[in-house]
């Protein structure tokens, strides 16, 4: 069609008013025939004019142009952020190859004395100059494909294709220059120069009102079989191409996340990326028989790559690739057959004595965040004796992008699960460890894009046994996994709390902390499971959370995230508990955040108490209180001496730190400015001083280097256990020494002596040596922070 042709069809159609996209809605959400006709109408002359060129054959043409709709019918839902008529134009190409693809092999059958090239409407030289650009265009860019989509084969002036894609005149211009040049370029490194023809050469077609009518019919199941035939190969091959960008984008994803991660023991690692395959592997070979016209030659090449396994995925996914149905479909089919087996092979042969395992990807995950342990093995074992969890942890495995909607899946499952269970043994979802196991593990996969609301499978059905169940309530959600008691029996190192008890390996305990860890590191800051893991990893000392806990003490998140008080708070509590002197600047942030986190109680109306606090609040508590005390907590002080209102017996020293109760903002504020002012100018000069301090190993390192300084010889050691906050007392060179709990300190002698006493408070004094053992001139004395003692008596080297 010449250029002037073109214009005037421009002018000659009506103006387009709705959007493409709002066409798209109103199909999808009503099934308006009336929307989809018009999307026909409006990109089928560009949709013909492709099938057209690609097949020579106006049946054919005809058969791929319904197909392209049909798979536009099918895909509808799925389309995101791209130009419909770019789009189409893609599906249009890749449609007509497979129609070809189909037709050729037909004809090769039919006729034995070669393949009769049917007439078209355009020349063979011209028609396979033309398949030529459209192979060319299909791999420009997007942003450089569809101006020419727009404006060279559907025909729309410039002005209407930058207000169709949403940008300036002058950058559709410049954008469909460049476009040009790039395809100018490509096709020149193939010998061929663009036609001044190529205008009319991808005009678009006129679209009859009987095939317009035809295929907007056929969307409601009455296509030819060939269109439907290659539609189904198309939508097909574009979930074949979704895999494999997924699991491309897997694989590096994981890489990254294991190498910031890795010291915590957080998922995201992945293997190395393989090999790449020898010219000569044997399933490349196999994969093209896939192809072949002899049925039994296809047959024989699936059952040979089937036996090969894991071999065979690189071969078969590059399958996935081909522009022959045959050969995708037929990789689709195998690489999931290998997959099955490789379920089985891992179920069969995983034996958790033994050091070897399968090779599995699940099994891969599980030991790059728990380690590969005998407590690790045999938890893991526990896992995927349900064959319902292995298999859904196989499905997030293979589709690591929708690992989250898994994930979700998987919990409501749990609760379906419980009450579809006559049995109901364990008596409540989550009792049991394993199963807490797997859920945190599913949990550990990244999800980027969370929904705002549960939707379909996802959410867990209401009062499935009521509210409670034994007496106990239970909490419908992923908050289930911590209110039961299968977290705190992992934690324990406990499979099983009642007769028969069942203990796990040694090291179970860390496993679950690790697995815990991995999960509550996916979790967001706001979510409600947080503050209560916090909890739980404080009761029962799970220190691997330690560095997510860090993470959201000091808000070190990239983006920034919306942190809570309360969740700082907690966290701030669980540093305070497992953390160390080094942790000080975590709490220090925060020293000047004048938050209200707990205020003065307003009476009850029937004058009665809340049952969750321990007296009424008769002071105010901001967020910086909290950390201050806290910070005081930490190094061992009592934040009652600085002038905090504490209540009674609230803080206990055990194991030579502080245990802190939750709601810590309930127990630490003050009366007044006055009183906050003088305590913060108290305890901030107390922690300076303290932060000079030596730590305990600190003066380990430094009495051990004097040591050896001075060329001492070892010559006795004693040690004891002490359960008393008072400091050790004895004679020393320089007079009275004292050694207190979490110290260490090299004590030089008067004199030299076989025995010497100690004393602690107003205890009668003990001895230390012997009378009748040798003389010793320096004691070295430990006592770590738990009450561990031991002395070390040394001597002076003799004199030559």
């Amino acid at each position: 069609m010449p250029r002037f042709a073109v214009s005037l069809a421009r002018l000659a159609a009506p103006p387009a008013q709705t959007p493409d996209a709002q066409l798209l809605r109103a199909y999808l959400v009503s099934q308006t025939q009336d929307a989809f006709a018009e999307l026909v109408r409006r990109h089928g002359p560009m949709v013909l004019a492709v099938c057209r060129r690609v097949l020579g054959d106006e049946h054919d043409a005809e058969d791929a142009f319904q197909a392209v709709f049909l798979v536009l019918a099918r895909k509808a839902g799925a389309i995101r952020g791209s130009n419909l008529a770019g789009w189409l134009y893609a599906v249009a190409v890749r449609t007509a190859r497979g129609v070809r693809i189909m037709r050729d092999r037909r004809r090769k059958h039919e006729q034995a004395n070669g393949r009769h090239e049917p007439a078209g409407e355009m020349p063979i030289a011209d028609r396979d100059l033309a398949a030529i650009i459209d192979e060319e265009l299909t791999k420009l860019p997007e942003i450089y494909r569809e101006p020419v989509v727009l404006c060279e084969l559907r025909g729309l002036s410039r002005k209407q294709a930058a207000e169709e894609l949403g940008i300036r005149e002058g950058t559709l211009s410049s954008r469909l220059a460049a476009a040009k040049r790039k395809l100018a370029e490509r096709l020149s490194a193939r010998g061929v120069t663009i036609p001044a023809t190529l205008s009319a050469m991808l005009a678009p077609a006129s679209v009859s009102a009987a095939l317009l009518e035809s295929t907007t019919t056929a969307i409601r199941g009455a296509a030819s079989g060939v269109a439907n035939a290659a539609a189904s190969a198309v939508v097909k091959g574009m979930l074949f191409d979704q895999l494999k960008v997924v699991a491309l984008s897997a694989g590096l994803l994981l890489a990254a996340v294991c190498g910031g991660l890795a010291m915590t023991g957080s998922p995201g690692g992945s293997d190395p990326a393989p090999a790449p395959r020898p010219v000569h592997d044997p399933a490349t070979k196999l994969v093209e028989r896939l192809g072949s016209d002899d049925f039994n030659e296809r047959e024989s090449a699936a059952k040979e790559l089937r036996k090969l396994g894991p071999k065979a995925e690189s071969a078969l996914k590059e399958g996935l690739k081909s522009h022959d149905p045959e050969i995708r479909a037929r990789c689709s089919t195998i690489l999931s057959a290998i997959r099955k087996d490789a379920l089985d092979d891992l179920v069969k042969n995983f034996d958790p004595v033994a050091e070897k395992q399968p090779e599995h990807p699940v099994w891969k995950r599980f030991k790059t965040i728990t380690g590969d342990s005998r407590a690790s093995r045999d938890l893991f074992a526990r896992i995927i004796t349900n064959k319902k969890w292995l298999q859904t942890l196989d499905k997030a495995e293979a589709n690591p992008t929708s690992a989250g909607h898994i994930y979700r899946v998987g919990v409501a499952e749990m609760f379906r699960d419980f009450h579809n269970d006559p049995a109901k043994s364990p008596p409540w979802p989550c009792d049991r460890p394993e199963e807490v196991a797997y859920l945190l593990l599913l949990g550990s996969y990244p999800d980027d894009n969370p929904p705002a609301k549960l939707t379909g499978d996802e959410v867990v059905p209401p009062n499935l046994r009521g509210v409670e169940f034994l007496g106990r309530g239970i909490i419908f959600g992923e908050g289930q996994i911590l209110h039961a008691q299968g977290i705190e029996l992992g934690l324990k190192g406990k499979y099983r709390f009642n007769a028969p008890e069942i203990v796990g390996a040694v090291g179970t305990d860390r496993v679950f902390g690790k697995l815990f860890a991995a999960w509550l590191a996916r979790r967001d800051p706001s979510a409600e499971v947080v503050p209560n893991a916090f909890r739980i990893a404080a009761t029962y000392r799970a220190t691997e959370v330690l560095p997510i806990v860090r993470r959201h003490a000091a808000n070190d998140f990239d983006p920034k995230r919306d942190v809570p008080p309360l969740v700082t708070i907690m966290a701030l509590q669980l540093i305070a508990q497992l953390g160390t002197r080094a942790d000080l600047p975590l709490f220090e942030r925060h020293f000047g955040d004048e938050t209200n986190v707990a205020a003065v109680d307003k009476p009850r109306p029937d004058g009665a108490k809340d049952y969750y606090r321990p007296a009424p609040l008769t002071e105010t508590t901001q967020l910086r209180d909290v950390a201050l005390g806290l910070a005081l907590l930490l190094h061992g002080a009592n934040p009652e001496d600085f002038g905090f209102v504490v209540r009674k017996d609230t803080f206990k020293q055990k194991d030579g730190r502080y245990s802190i109760p939750w709601s810590t903002q309930l127990h630490l504020g003050f009366k007044g400015d006055a009183s906050r002012t003088a305590a913060f100018k108290k305890a901030k000069a107390w922690l300076d001083d303290k932060q000079k301090e030596l730590t305990f190993e600190e003066q380990v390192k430094k009495a051990e280097a004097e040591v050896k300084k001075l060329g001492l010889v070892d010559v006795a050691s004693a040690g004891d256990g002490i359960d008393t906050k008072f400091p050790i007392v004895f004679q020393g060179k320089g007079g009275e020494v004292s050694v207190k709990a979490g110290s260490a300190v090299l004590v030089e002698l008067p004199k030299p002596t076989k025995v010497m006493t100690w004393q602690t408070g107003g205890f009668k004094p003990e001895a230390i040596g012997d009378a009748d053992g040798p003389e010793f001139t320096h004691v070295f004395c430990k006592w770590t922070a738990k009450g561990k003692l031991t002395w070390v008596m040394y001597r002076k080297p003799a004199k030559d």
